[in-house]
């Protein structure tokens, strides 16, 4: 087993050499078992507990560990024991070297390194520049690379001296040594060579080489870095020579101020590139503020259009609704031309009849009668329907009045623009008076129902059809006894051929006590009115249940000399629900 520490430079490109490790096998370090800390957790509790400024290039030195630490670090490979080879990397590791060298023989180490101006590079690069900044991290560089280059030198048989330029180019060979000489086990490279490196502007390059081209001390440590690698710059090619630091050389004539120092050229042209990189970002801030903008007025454009969309729709729906409401208007208006057209021919036919029975001479009435033979039962009975046919008539031309101020409060109501007035529509009459549970419908007032003709005095007329339907009343489910009170009808025939439906459920009628038995099977030829009919019934739905009549004919009055028109098949006055 190998346990492989990548230690360099915050900028020095160790990042890359780590992964290229990984790429080819390495392992990553699993956290200590008690504390679950990584070896990252440890180099910064290091560094918060002794005090350690990262940024000073004086406080680069070996930390020799207290008891808490050397645990933490025994927990740490007892985590990670029965791996092959793992590892880590770390710009921190330069303060524990010594301390892990001598924690484990198996502990190996690649150092890591890149020349002055890639390290002043990408801290341009990282737009954290400035004089003092860049002063700073050729410090930073300095220290940290000579404590690596200290260690190398007592360490070689467990160490490898790289630059991170050449892993970034050719990672094959890099992984080739560390397998030779750190008897490390890794595979082939899974990325391929130059993947590690993100581009970098050549401008930073240029930069730094103004920078670094007065820092001789750098320079020469440089030297003796490439001189002491084991893999230098372009496989130990030498890369310090007569243009190394020089590259703003390549710049024309015109392109540098001769009076002015290259330290002081860098930064007037960062300062140039920094005023040009806030203009851009000012314009792309100002582009993506215009598109925003230009979104938000397609959106609003967007809404405006179902506005108008959903309006227009409104304004059709209210012309469908006025042409509807205008229809009905005219059509209110012609019912009430109708009915004031029928009330006109009632109150004629009124006065012709009544004329009619005022020139009508009782005596040659009486005559007549004498000579016909009638019995004067007979003539009593004609006198009677007479009165009976006025009387009828005054009623209908009544309800005729009445439905004419109903029609004539719609039409109102319709030429306002306002719902008929719900105080103008019949409402259901209340039921007749009942026992607790019980309930009735009292065809004298207003009902629910069809094929009826209008109440009078005892009750209502079923027709002009054979089948009539009635709603009752709602009342709770349970067992009830039905009582249907009928007070005339055109024929005991029609009577006795009377089919009941409850529901759909066809209903076994009696007879009251003076007909039960008889008048179902016509021993009698005349029934006596009222005449009530029963049946029992099982009320299932609180709703209100629905009665069916069918009779087996009508007949007119029109057709025993009568001048009543309407067909007729019985008059009813009441139906009763009683609870059983």
């Amino acid at each position: 087993m190998s346990i492989i520490l990548v230690c360099g430079d915050e900028n020095s490109g160790y990042r890359g050499v780590l992964q290229s490790l990984r790429d080819a096998g390495l392992a990553d370090a699993e956290p200590s078992k008690r504390e679950q800390f990584s070896p990252l957790d440890i180099a910064e509790g290091v560094c918060t507990a002794y005090g350690i400024d990262r940024n000073d290039p004086g406080a680069i030195a070996q930390v020799e560990l207290g008891k808490v630490w050397q645990a933490l670090s025994v927990d740490l490979m007892l985590a990670n024991l029965e791996r092959s080879d793992w590892g880590w990397g770390d710009a921190r590791l330069v303060y524990l070297l010594d301390h892990w060298r001598d924690f484990d023989p198996q502990v190996k180490f690649v150092l890591v390194y890149s020349s002055p101006e890639e390290s002043v590079a990408e801290l341009l690069a990282g737009n954290d520049a400035s004089p003092e900044r860049v002063k700073q991290s050729l410090g930073l560089w300095a220290a940290v690379n000579s404590e690596l280059l200290r260690f190398y030198h007592g360490n070689k048989d467990r160490c490898l001296l790289v630059n991170a330029a050449v892993v970034d180019k050719d990672a094959g060979f890099f992984l080739g040594l560390a397998r030779d000489h750190l008897k490390v086990r890794l595979g082939e490279n899974r990325t391929g060579d130059g993947d590690g490196a993100t581009p970098r502007a050549p401008f930073f390059d240029l930069i730094a080489s103004l920078l670094v081209e007065e820092a001789t001390a750098a320079q020469d440590l440089y030297q003796e870095l490439e001189s002491s690698a084991d893999l230098p710059g372009a496989h130990g090619a030498a890369v310090i020579g007569e243009g190394a630091g020089h590259r703003h050389n390549a710049l024309p004539p015109a392109g540098r101020p001769q009076d002015l120092a290259p330290r002081e050229l860098a930064f007037l042209v960062w300062e140039q590139f920094h005023a040009l990189r806030g203009a851009i970002d000012t314009a792309e801030a100002g582009a993506r503020e215009s598109d925003r903008q230009l979104a938000e007025t397609r959106e609003e454009k967007e809404t405006l259009l179902a506005e108008l969309r959903q309006a227009r729709d409104e304004i059709a729906t209210t012309v469908r609704k006025l042409q509807e409401q205008s229809a009905e208007t005219a059509r209110q208006s012609d019912l009430v031309d109708g009915q004031r057209k029928r009330i006109a021919a009632l109150e004629e036919e009124v006065r012709r009849h009544g004329e009619e029975r005022l020139s009508r001479d009782p005596a040659k009435d009486l005559a007549a009668a004498d000579v016909v033979a009638r019995p004067a039962g007979e003539l009593g009975h004609q006198v009677g329907s007479l009165a009976e046919e006025n009387e009828l008539l005054v009623l209908q031309l009544q309800q005729l009045q009445e439905e004419l101020e109903t029609y004539f409060v719609k039409y109102q109501d319709a030429i306002r623009g306002e719902r008929p007035a719900e105080t103008s529509a019949p409402q259901p009459a209340a039921a007749t008076p009942a026992p607790a549970g019980d309930a009735a419908v009292d065809l004298r007032d207003f009902i629910e129902g069809d094929n009826w003709y209008y109440a009078e005095h005892d009750g209502r007329w079923s027709g002009p059809g054979t089948t009539s339907r009635l709603r009752l009343p709602a009342v709770a489910p349970g067992d009830y006894r039905l009582e249907l009170e009928i007070v005339d009808a055109m024929s005991a025939d029609i009577v006795r051929g009377l089919s009941v439906a409850l529901d759909g459920r066809q209903l076994k009628l009696r007879g009251d006590r003076a007909y039960s038995g008889s008048w179902l099977t016509g021993r009698r030829k005349k029934l006596k009115y009222p005449l009530v009919l029963t049946a029992d019934v099982a009320i299932a739905d609180a709703e209100g249940a629905r009665l069916e009549f069918r009779l087996p004919a009508t007949i007119s009055p029109s057709s025993r000399g009568s001048a009543d028109r309407r067909e007729l098949g019985i008059r009813l006055r009441a139906v009763r629900l009683v609870k059983r």
